[in-house]
């Protein structure tokens, strides 16, 4: 959070955000009480492909943000603010918390698939 880096996170019901995180939780002190969440601010949003895992992001809020912060005025965003879009992800929910970059293509990540599935790499 204090170095403003987005995060890709993944819930276990197979829904994922990339984001900035806007603030953490506290501990519990005491095990009968709230649920823990923490604040992210959305880039995108999507889910895990049931296959493969492997993302797809079907929202993307870049656009909306830039509207709201332009210094243009637009009647459609003037009552918005971007926490208006904090969402609170369950701590106890969440399987992977990465560090993410829009910079770098999700692709080079991927094992390209062999031409006889017979082949293995080791």
């Amino acid at each position: 959070m204090l170095e403003a880096r987005l995060l890709f996170v993944a819930l276990e019901n197979r829904k994922v955000y990339v984001g900035w995180a806007a603030f953490l939780p506290m501990p519990e002190t005491r095990r009968d009480g709230t649920k823990e969440h923490f604040g992210l601010l959305p880039v995108r949003s999507g889910y895990l492909d049931d296959k493969t895992l492997h993302p797809n992001f079907t929202s993307q809020y870049g656009r909306i943000y830039a509207r709201i912060l332009s210094p243009e005025p637009d009647p459609e965003t003037e009552d918005l603010d971007t926490t208006d879009f904090v969402i609170l992800l369950p701590l106890d929910k969440v399987m992977v918390v990465r560090p993410y970059s829009l910079d770098v293509e999700q692709e080079q990540f991927l094992i390209p698939q062999q031409d006889d599935p017979q082949e293995t790499t080791h």
